[in-house]
């Protein structure tokens, strides 16, 4: 399946809404927060306890944006009022709007569970099929009927985000028109932002800005089903709105083919026809309203009256293994639009936490398909929750996430948090000791231990790492994990799926992992860690965080960090294979003064360098790394370090490809060797498919000190060797060596068709270097420059050719001794020696 997103409004940061506060702090006069649930473009989230009704509620604040702006928080007020109108079991209730001078916020329903838009990144191809989620779209065709007839409200917004499992197996519909409201306030208020995110959910005629209608949610019930059953929306890329209004969308079945998606038996016509209809451009071919897909389906609005509702919860308020496996719901009466009448107001909890809803959900649709309706001994969704779960999202629909993101999770309380300085002491005691009961279905034996699998071992993977031994592996289920987590010395974690298992974080609050001083080696796989609620290059710390330790990463994923993806600190035998570390805000792997090996990675797209590496102490070698459009360079190396490469590519980064920065104290000697591979188009930004140049004549190799305008005079110095590399198509010089570097070597390469020239070396009399069987092509201006009085550079056997200016330019009384050189095609000549020291040689 193609993991190009489209763009979503709700995933634009328009700006803090709740800037300082804390939880236990005082808003409204009323409510005490507890902690953040979410935050986004549409706004910040906080749990809260209403103390005037005694109950916990979602504060949604306005973003600043709106906040501000008298007409926006007027229209909020006004679709918060109609908010209120609606009272169904199928969609989160509307309590209040407040407002104060500085904050404006709407009180709802808490409510714990996960929205279908996460639930469905959870299956194994990552969509649904219909028999699995049938019960829940009886239960949204139910909450919209009832909105459209009884309260004629019009959702304006449904799409999967906006859908929340609760954690007794029903649906909820979330941001009757609020949503939407703060959208469209946003647009008017702000120059940022882009639609496209909910036009891929829009009607023809609710994109052309026509009044909002029935049959406008019945074409959004039709691009949601569509995205759940294909991973994406009928149009998701390019020009969605021109798409909208005159491209019929492809039929599931062909898309399920085109994203590889593979099921049983073909995708159901009745369920296809149903949507195609429902997708019209025209708004009189669709259903007219919810009343008929339900008879175009034959369905029932219901379950019989008075029947009683048992779902299977994976441990009970009793706690331990003799607790009551069901928990029983009050009978439901039925209602004109066929819902459930039953609305639970308080939600289960205990102390501790459980596995998220996401990977809970998951593990029971894989186990039992989801189906219900009226007929005798059909199942009920059966959902293996966790008592106390920890709420992603009383209404998830705060996270506010693509259709495409991964799995998300609201935050540990701040007190379970573990800093980035914090040890375990600083962690509450309960949760150093507490371990969850087993969720298996058959009880523990006395003194049995847990099996060191989460969720179904341990609630939490820091819990099973604190019961774990040294030399003992974790195994973690597929789904997403909030909250940060400390290794212990020699404990590994696994992912049971390679790719499945994502660690997540409010990125404000620190790293995800943290390895602090673990000698026993240990092996981190299959994982994916990634900061949430916060935007990239925003803090200081980096995803994984390892500090004298010695760790093997296999099959990682680093991703979206505030800062950096993966550091690591300090003495230890390291290494790091077949990873990625990607879309981080500054670099995507940094070690500092450590021992690592990198083998088959990949570090693209991240905000300043790919690879930076640190430290006189430093010893790095990478086989077969991809370093590529990061923001600033490939490869960065200084202060000492020693790096070699083979078979790398460094290609496409917006400076330079390979930066060896001198160290500013004397004595220090950095070193690179660069076998094979390429060092290529480098000084671009790329749009797409097309490139532009930067302006700043992004180089293939920079050797230098970090300033070229004001060296160091102290500075160390460093070595290098290319040996069979392709340096080409790069924006400014292919190779640009000066001042302190010595016993240098360019040998067997390729340096071609570079913007400037294809290798500059400005020395100072104790620098070196030979440049030997070495093709110099076609190269912007001089094939070779030579540059210092006393310089003795070597240039011998090679082949320089075609290049826009002198093949060769001896200036400032540089002494080269050059011999056997092939030179033909130089625009200007092969050789200008007028400037050459007395020392030259030069034998052509």
């Amino acid at each position: 399946m193609s993991d190009q997103p489209f763009v979503n409004l709700d995933e634009i940061d328009f700006g803090s809404t709740l800037r300082g506060h804390q939880p236990e702090d005082r808003i409204f006069e009323r409510f005490v927060l507890k902690r953040i649930l979410g935050r986004g473009g549409m706004g910040v989230v906080w749990l809260a306890q209403d103390e005037r009704l005694e109950r916990e509620v979602a504060l949604k604040f306005a973003p600043d944006a709106v906040r501000f702006d008298d007409a926006a928080i007027e229209e909020l007020k006004s679709e918060t009022r109609r908010g209120l109108e609606l009272a169904h079991p199928n969609i989160v209730k509307i309590y209040d709007f407040c407002e104060d001078e500085k904050h404006a916020a709407i009180s709802m329903e808490y409510v714990d569970g996960d929205t279908l838009a996460k639930l469905r990144v959870a299956q194994p191809n990552k969509v649904f099929e219909p028999s699995q989620i049938e019960h829940w779209v009886k239960q949204l065709i139910d909450g919209l009927s009832y909105a459209h007839r009884s309260a004629k409200i019009v959702h304006r917004d449904l799409k999967p985000p906006n859908l929340l499992i609760h954690r007794t197996g029903d649906l909820k519909i979330m941001d009757f028109g609020i949503a939407r409201s703060i959208q469209d306030s946003m647009m008017r208020v702000t120059i940022a932002g882009n639609s496209t995110g909910t036009l891929a959910y829009m009607s023809p005629q609710q994109a052309a800005g026509k009044a909002a209608s029935v049959s406008d949610d019945v074409y959004a019930f039709g691009s949601t089903l569509y995205e759940l059953f294909t991973g994406k929306p009928p149009f998701y890329a390019g020009d969605i709105s021109r798409q909208i209004t005159d491209q019929p969308p492809v039929s599931i079945e062909e898309r399920r083919r085109e994203f590889g998606i593979t099921g049983a038996e073909p995708f159901p016509a009745a369920w296809e026809d149903l949507i195609q209809r429902c997708l019209s451009k025209q708004a009189e071919n669709r259903p007219a309203d919810f009343e008929e897909i339900r008879r175009i389906f034959g369905w029932a609005g219901g379950l019989p009256t008075g029947q009683a509702l048992h779902v299977p919860i994976a441990g009970a308020i009793g706690e331990g293994p003799d607790a009551t496996p069901t928990q029983t719901i009050p009978p439901y009466e039925a209602t004109g639009g066929g819902g459930l009448t039953y609305l639970g107001t308080e939600p289960i909890t205990r102390a501790g936490t459980a596995p998220t809803t996401a990977t809970a959900v998951k593990r029971s649709l894989e186990a039992q398909p989801v189906t219900t309706g009226g007929k005798k001994g059909s199942p009920l969704p059966l959902i293996l929750i966790g008592v106390g779960l920890v709420a992603v999202g009383g209404a998830a629909w705060w996270f506010m996430s693509g259709s495409d993101s991964t799995a998300e999770a609201e935050p540990l309380p701040a007190e379970s948090r573990i800093s980035k300085t914090s040890d375990q002491s600083q962690v509450p005691k309960a949760d150093q000791t507490k371990k969850k009961e087993t969720s298996s279905e058959k009880p523990m034996k006395p003194g049995e231990r847990p099996s060191l699998t989460v969720p179904d071992g341990f609630a939490t993977v820091q819990e099973a790492i604190d019961a774990a031994k040294s030399g003992e592996t974790v195994t973690i289920r597929a789904g997403a994990y909030d909250g940060q987590v400390r290794l212990a010395d020699g404990v590994s974690l696994k992912a049971e799926e390679v790719g499945r298992v994502v660690m997540q974080c409010d990125g404000a609050n620190g790293s995800v992992l943290e390895i602090d001083s673990c000698r026993t080696p240990a092996r981190i796989e299959g994982i994916t860690f990634a900061h949430e609620g916060a935007t990239a290059g925003a803090g200081d710390a980096p995803l994984v965080h390892v500090l004298s330790s010695a760790v093997t990463f296999a099959n990682c994923i680093f991703e979206k960090g505030m800062a950096d993806g993966l550091v690591i600190v300090g003495s230890g035998e390291n290494s790091v294979d077949q990873c990625i570390a990607r879309r981080n805000g500054r670099h995507g792997l940094h070690l500092q003064n450590a021992s690592v090996s990198l083998e088959d990675c990949v570090t693209e797209s991240n905000g300043e360098d790919g690879l930076r590496i640190f430290g006189a102490a430093a010893q790095v070698t990478a086989t077969k790394l991809t370093a590529k459009r990061n923001g600033l360079m490939g490869i960065f190396v200084e202060d000492g370090a020693r790096v070699e490469c083979q078979a790398c590519n460094v290609i496409e980064n917006v400076m330079n490809g390979v930066s060896v920065v001198l160290s500013e104290t004397s004595g220090t000697s950095a070193s690179l060797i660069y076998r094979e591979g390429v060092i290529a188009d480098n000084g671009v930004i790329f749009e797409g498919t097309t490139k532009r140049a930067t302006g700043k004549d992004g180089m293939g190799v920079y050797v230098g000190p970090a300033s070229m305008d004001q060296p160091s005079a102290g500075s160390g110095a460093a070595t290098v060797k290319l040996e069979s590399v392709e340096i080409a198509r790069n924006q400014g010089h292919g190779v640009a060596m000066f001042d302190h570097f010595q016993q240098c070597q360019i040998q067997g390469c390729q340096v071609t068709s570079n913007g400037k020239i294809g290798i500059a070396a400005d020395g100072k009399p104790d620098a070196s270097i030979v440049i030997e069987d070495t093709q110099v092509v076609e190269n912007g201006a001089y094939g070779i420059m030579l540059i210092g009085e006393g310089f003795r550079p070597t240039i011998t056997g090679n082949k320089i050719l075609n290049n826009a200016s002198f093949g060769i330019a001896i200036v400032a009384q540089a002494e080269p001794q050059i011999s056997g050189n092939e030179l033909s095609g130089n625009v200007a000549g092969d050789i200008d020696k007028a400037e050459a020291g007395p020392g030259a040689s030069i034998q052509q």
